[in-house]
């Protein structure tokens, strides 16, 4: 799982995110692969033999649903702009380099 390998990254990064708080994502996007293990359930009405997804599942409760989302949005929300920052401090960082000569 791709999460597994952030999530050991943001741990070795100062500063990055509470152990508390990649807890509670990992434990949102655990939750949401049991659900929906390919990401095909809400794309799609039925899986690739035709057979209709969500078939056995009675109610979805929309607003639960959207609140468990959002902290798990505004975290990766969070994240990608984080990475912005760095790739262009690298950048900078890179450019000033070349300015004094360095390699």
């Amino acid at each position: 799982m791709n999460w597994q390998a952030v999530r050991a990254y943001l741990s070795r990064l100062e500063g990055s995110a509470e152990p508390s708080e990649l807890d509670q994502i990992q434990k949102t996007l655990n939750d949401l692969v049991e659900f929906d293990p390919n990401g095909m359930v809400f794309r799609y009405p039925e899986d690739k033999e035709g057979a209709m997804h969500l078939e056995e599942t009675a109610i979805i409760n929309v607003r639960i649903f959207a609140d468990r989302m959002k902290p798990l949005g505004d975290f990766l929300e969070n994240c990608s702009g984080w990475v912005d920052y760095l790739i262009e401090q690298r950048q900078d960082y890179l450019q000033e380099m070349r300015c004094l000569g360095e390699p």
